[in-house]
C-alpha cells in the first residue's frame, strides 16, 4: 500500500512540475516561423532523462536503497513528467502542418538531449560516489 502511495505522490508532484515547465516555456516556440518547437516537451523530457540516469546510478551503487522512494521517484515522479505521448502528438502536429525541418529538428533535439543527459547524471552520480 506505501509503494502505491508514493508513487501516486511522486505523480501528483511529477504532473505539477511538468505543468509548470510547459506553461513557463510556451512562449519560447513562438519565435519560430509558421510553426512550434515545443520547447516544454523537451525540457521536461530532457530533466527526467538526467534524473533518471542519477536514480539508476544510485540504485546501482546502493542497492540496499528502499525500493519504495525509488518507486516514487521513477515511476511517480518522471513518469508523470516525461511524456513519450506528448512528444509524439507534437510531432504529429508539426507532420500535418508540413513542417518538415521543424519535426526533424525536434525529432533530433529530443532523442539527443534526453539520452546524453541520461548519461550525464548517471556518470556524474557515479563519480559523486566513488569520491565520498
Amino acid at each position: 500500500m506505501m509503494n502505491i502511495l508514493l508513487i501516486g505522490l511522486g505523480g501528483a508532484c511529477g504532473a505539477i512540475t511538468r505543468y509548470l515547465l510547459t506553461m513557463a516555456l510556451s512562449p519560447l516556440g513562438q519565435s519560430f516561423p509558421k510553426g512550434t518547437l515545443i520547447w516544454g516537451t523537451l525540457l521536461v523530457n530532457a530533466l527526467g532523462c538526467f534524473l533518471a540516469g542519477i536514480a539508476m546510478s544510485l540504485k546501482m551503487k546502493h542497492p540496499e536503497m528502499n525500493p519504495l522512494w525509488l518507486n516514487g521517484i521513477m515511476f511517480g515522479f518522471l513518469g508523470a513528467l516525461t511524456t513519450f505521448s506528448t512528444f509524439t502528438s507534437d510531432n504529429f502536429k508539426l507532420f500535418a502542418e508540413n513542417q518538415n525541418g521543424l519535426l526533424f529538428t525536434n525529432i533530433a533535439m529530443n532523442l539527443v538531449t534526453c539520452f546524453s543527459l541520461l548519461a550525464v547524471g548517471y556518470y556524474f552520480t557515479n563519480y559523486l560516489i566513488q569520491k565520498s
